[in-house]
């Protein structure tokens, strides 16, 4: 097993990330659903990736693995694109955006919960600001990048996910998706919204930890 390298800034939640996905190891979970199920990992969607462990975490087990990756915060984004280079992984797209239920501009909010860079959330805004960051939606990144299935989406965007996973928005996509999970921030009172929706489009869902997640039953046979 090749060792993983990381940068982590001091003062920053980077080190409380690394102790979630590389101590706790809170992804296992998806990979036994993977294991169980005998699927394998050729795209992957990390939707708020952060400094990039979880995409790093899954190479290490799919290298081949086409990832693409999104972090809007700048500084968080320069310490994910050096993780990725230092691991030096293939096939790996670091995309300076957040994920939306449409494309458009929104504003950061640093208020949410500690403020620390785990906690940067975006909210809508009418005109594009000096510090307005670019979003995207799920058909955009399908259409984009020509992906005729996503094998893992995960989604942790800090309260994003009722955008994304909106009655109002285009919702085809998910039939494309195999494996999805989703941290969904209870403190915005959408959970059963969320959940009520996935089960709608055919997901059997179960809890790990702070994750949602959803198995295709398509999947299932």
């Amino acid at each position: 097993d090749k060792p993983i390298k990381t940068i982590i800034e001091k003062d920053s939640s980077d080190a409380l990330v690394f102790e979630q996905v590389m101590m706790r190891h809170e992804y296992e979970y998806i990979l036994d659903i993977f294991r169980k199920h005998n699927l394998t990992c050729s795209v992957m969607i990390d939707a708020g990736a952060n400094i990039g462990l979880t995409s790093i975490y899954f190479k290490s087990f799919y290298p081949d693995a086409k990832v693409i990756a999104l972090e809007p915060s700048s500084g968080t984004f320069d310490r994910m694109e050096t993780n990725i280079k230092i691991n030096d992984l293939s096939n790996t797209t670091a995309l300076k955006m957040g994920l939306w239920g449409r494309n458009t501009h929104l504003k950061p909010d640093h208020s949410f919960r500690g403020g620390l860079d785990w906690s940067f959330r975006l909210v809508e805004t009418d005109a594009p600001q000096g510090d307005a960051i670019q979003v995207v939606s799920m058909p955009w990144l399908i259409d984009h990048y020509q992906l005729s299935s996503i094998d893992f989406l995960k989604i942790d965007i800090e309260g994003g996910e009722s955008s994304v996973l909106s009655e109002d928005s285009e919702l085809e996509w998910l039939s494309k998706v195999n494996v999805v999970a989703v941290e969904i921030h209870d403190e915005f009172g959408f959970r059963e919204r969320i959940e009520s929706l996935l089960q709608q489009k055919g997901f059997d869902l179960s809890h790990s930890e702070e994750l949602t997640v959803g198995v295709n039953r398509r999947i299932l046979g």
